[in-house]
């Protein structure tokens, strides 16, 4: 491969891949070579979009009560419940990927977006619930006691007085649950058939050939939501790496 007249700012800029992924046309490149047709992009965005929504709802719906009852409540076995939460981060994926298998297509959920959701959670919940606690831990305890002195439920306690100032703790774990989930390519791999962006963008790799054009176009497209929702959130994130800073 000839290499010497390579640039790095195309002369002719050609949105042909694009339309390729996007649309499903084949792409005639250049030198009248035309390219084959692929699935479009459309509906594993879709999906990855479905998936990584509902993995962050089920962490944080989690990962908010098990960081608090470890952060506010003395009961027998904490520190032992606290290790076991991390049980799925200590084992390697690969362990795990033939049990989850198994298990799913007994009760159905291969190539579904609950069994990718469910998987993608026990993933992210124990890193959520270390974060949480930190945050948890950095409250004082006098805001949710003279709450519930004024007659409000533990519950009642949590979703008013606390949650609010837990927000910063909560996005970035549901950013750090997004980007784990629209990035995850081992379990998409081997529990589904091109559902998500993962599986799908290494579909381009064959034996015989390798599609750069289409390959780096459907990169470039994945790459825009996961960069937009860190954008909108920029401010909540850099809020809670200062008060992570500041608590160690």
């Amino acid at each position: 491969m000839d290499l010497s007249s390579a640039v790095i700012i195309p002369r002719k800029p050609v949105i042909g891949n694009y339309e390729s992924i996007l649309f499903g046309k084949a792409f005639t490149g250049s030198e009248g070579i035309s390219g084959a047709s692929f699935s479009t992009i459309t509906r594993p965005l879709i999906n990855s979009v479905i998936v990584a929504v509902g993995v962050v709802a089920i962490t944080l719906v989690l990962a908010t009560p098990a960081a608090y009852s470890h952060s506010r409540l003395d009961f027998r076995g904490k520190g032992q419940s606290f290790i076991a939460i991390f049980l799925p981060r200590i084992l390697p994926v690969m362990i795990m990927a033939l049990p989850f298998f198994i298990l799913f297509f007994r009760i159905g959920l291969i190539n579904t977006h609950v069994g990718l959701m469910l998987v993608h959670s026990a993933i992210t919940i124990p890193m959520a619930t270390w974060i949480l606690r930190d945050f948890f831990d950095g409250i004082p305890k006098d805001y949710e006691e003279a709450a519930m002195v004024d007659g409000a439920t533990r519950l009642q306690a949590v979703i008013k007085v606390l949650a609010p100032l837990l927000s910063p703790g909560l996005i970035a774990v549901a950013t750090f649950a997004l980007m784990t989930s629209w990035g995850e390519f081992f379990f998409a791999l081997t529990l589904t058939e091109n559902l998500t962006l993962p599986p799908y963008i290494i579909s381009f790799r064959s034996p015989h050939k390798l599609e750069y054009g289409e390959l780096a176009a459907s990169v470039i497209i994945a790459s825009i939501p996961p960069f937009a929702f860190a954008t909108i959130l920029q401010k909540y994130l850099t809020k809670a790496v200062i008060v992570g800073s500041l608590k160690r």
